[in-house]
């Protein structure tokens, strides 16, 4: 054998043998040269080849020398043999109709379990065959593609790829963008505007509005962005990154109607303009924070009047673009309307998707009971990958550590144990579960409030080594003791905070000129950036602790954060309201996981459990 090695390319040399030439086949890019009975490769692969034909028992210490002085960068490949995939289930059609197509295949588990995860379809016991819909075969298609060994040719021409070509967006297509978008946020615009009506659950922090931006510039389409009135003017600021030139409208509940190339308006005022909207012509709408919609009554009708005009809205358009980093907050069935605007077929019978995912309850006496989680692994496979786009923050942005703590404090608990007999004395007597949860809010906040006290001294100290801190709470009453503790290097905002006050209390502390934010966690948990700080201190817990762990968390650790992130979660030992809030926070969020993220992920750990 001889080889020869320069910084163009390598040639090798060598009498044909079967096992020498596999190997010389597997290094990318080689060429066989007949005229010469030579092989050509690339440089940088020439030490793992040598090494490679060293096994065979090929005298290669003189070629092995020569790469080694050469200087030239090496680079491995792989050298193992290619796997033979063998297609042993196919897929026929054996008939098709308008709305549905009649499938067979030979029995495969897997298979059978996808087909049967479809919604509405129907099993033909004396063909063996399925009926599926026409509107689940993308779904369908993308799953059994999985699996290598399904041959799915036969539905090739039933996907929506085959009647549309996909289109290919990139960074050329914004021509005035004043920012960089990274490569996972490019690939989302694409599956966004490719697949129409589809959910952006980008983990928060990664950029759900920019994205969204550039798949509505990308259409050129007149859009209708409905979100929470403290993000109205964000909005408007974060079109203008995309095209400084684009005709942005916000409204407010006392203006006149104006049209625009986008209009933005908060979900409280919807009612004000709805006649405008449906006359406008939209056919792009924009529910940002769209788990605010999730409102649903025991039929699976929306509860709320927000939900039912936003659902109202989204039949109309063409390209629906929900929001949110949280599409589960406390219930599977939060998630129903969610998928109602984006046509999910699931959603085309409440009872069946209640019945299959929400554990319903019939025991109460009282009707059936959807509070439930079911399935959560199904549920999981049916919303990707044409339903719903997720990424994690950690498969694509290398952020600082984020360090989740519990602080035990020790309180003085006369109010809270006050409150607690009150409500053990007088129980018996509640007509309502009103009454029960009023008592029970007393009882927390009295905690909250012993809390915020002993959570001064931990605020100083961190001051006191010139750091600035978020603190959250459920109480508008604790967010004002710890600002009058604080008031001269404090902001807050709760719901009474007026809407343009709010951005200047986010940007006074970004800017450094205050070290103190005070947040309520409904008003101030999501929307707002609050990078300038590493420290969180959350006084009281959340009833949903994906609020907590995908929203109010990520107020601090998302892009631009530069330091480790502290989150200290304060807890009183003895206090049977925190234990019981503990233990229900890890259910909830492990069922959430389940089914947006297709695992489990913990809230607390092991050595607090065993403490409680």
């Amino acid at each position: 054998m001889k080889l020869d090695i320069n910084e163009d390319g390598t040639v090798v040399r060598v009498d044909y043998d079967y096992e020498t030439y596999r190997e010389l086949k597997k290094v990318p890019d080689s060429e066989f040269d007949s005229d010469n009975d030579s092989w050509t490769l690339n440089s940088k692969y020439a030490r793992e080849l040598l090494k490679q034909l060293q096994e065979l028992n090929h005298d290669v210490l003189e070629s092995i020398n020569a790469v080694n002085d050469s200087n030239i960068q090496q680079k491995k490949y792989n050298t193992e043999d290619e796997e033979i995939i063998i297609k042993t289930v196919k897929i026929k059609i054996l008939k098709e109709n308008p709305k549905s197509l009649q499938i067979g295949f030979d029995f495969d588990n897997k298979t059978r379990e996808f087909v049967k995860m479809t919604a509405g379809r129907s099993y033909k016991p004396k063909d063996y065959s399925w009926i599926i819909k026409k509107t689940e075969i993308d779904w369908l298609y993308e799953k059994l593609s999985s699996l290598e060994y399904v041959e799915v040719s036969e539905l090739d021409n039933y996907t929506s790829d085959s009647h549309n070509s996909e289109v290919k967006i990139s960074l050329q297509d914004f021509p005035h963008i004043t920012i960089t978008p990274y490569d996972f946020q490019m690939d989302t615009v694409n599956k966004l505007v490719n697949n129409k009506k589809m959910v952006n659950a980008l983990e928060a922090g990664l950029g759900k509005t920019p994205i969204t931006t550039m798949a509505c510039e990308y259409l050129n389409k007149k859009t209708l962005v409905i979100c929470p009135a403290t993000i109205k003017d964000n909005w408007k600021k974060e079109i203008h990154k995309i095209n400084p030139h684009a005709d942005v409208t916000v409204s407010d509940s006392k203006d006149e109607w104006e049209t625009g190339q986008y209009v933005i308006l908060n979900y409280d005022i919807i009612d004000n303009f709805i006649s405008d909207i449906v006359n406008e012509g939209f056919e792009i709408i924009v529910f940002d924070e769209a788990h605010k919609i999730r409102g649903i009554d025991g039929r699976g009708k929306p509860k709320s009047k927000r939900a039912r005009l936003c659902v109202r809205l989204a039949e109309e358009m063409e390209y629906v673009f929900p929001i949110t980093a949280t599409p589960f907050i406390n219930y599977t069935r939060d998630i129903f309307n969610l998928l109602k605007v984006i046509d999910h077929p699931d959603t085309s019978n409440w009872y069946s998707f209640a019945n299959t995912y929400c554990a319903p309850d019939r025991s109460s006496g009282f009707g059936v009971n959807y509070d439930g989680s079911s399935n959560q692994e199904q549920l999981n496979e049916r919303l990707y990958p044409n339903y719903m786009m997720r990424i994690r923050t950690e498969d694509h942005i290398e952020l600082p550590e984020r360090t989740r703590s519990f602080i035990p404090v020790d309180i003085n608990m006369s109010k809270y144990n006050k409150a607690v007999k009150d409500y053990m004395d007088n129980r018996k007597s509640f007509e309502t579960n009103g009454q029960h949860l009023v008592h029970l809010s007393i009882m927390r906040m009295e905690l909250a409030v012993a809390k915020a006290k002993k959570s001064v001294t931990m605020i100083k100290d961190l001051l006191e080594q010139n750091e600035s801190v978020a603190i959250f709470t459920n109480y508008t009453d604790v967010v004002d003791l710890i600002e009058e503790k604080f008031k001269d290097d404090a902001v807050k905002i709760t719901g009474d905070v007026e809407t343009k006050d709010r951005q200047k209390a986010v940007d006074l502390f970004q800017e450094g000129e205050k070290r103190v934010f005070i947040g309520n966690i409904d008003a101030a948990g999501e929307g707002i950036t609050l990078t300038r700080s590493h420290h969180m201190i959350v006084i009281d817990f959340h009833w949903s602790p994906v609020v907590m762990v995908n929203q109010l968390e990520k107020r601090l650790h998302r892009i631009t954060q530069t330091k480790p992130v502290s989150i200290q979660y304060l807890y009183v030992e003895g206090a049977q309201i925190d234990t019981m809030m503990l233990g229900m926070l890890e259910d909830k969020l492990n069922d959430s996981s389940m089914i947006i993220d297709g695992k489990k992920e913990d809230f607390f750990t092991d050595q607090l459990i065993s403490s409680l």
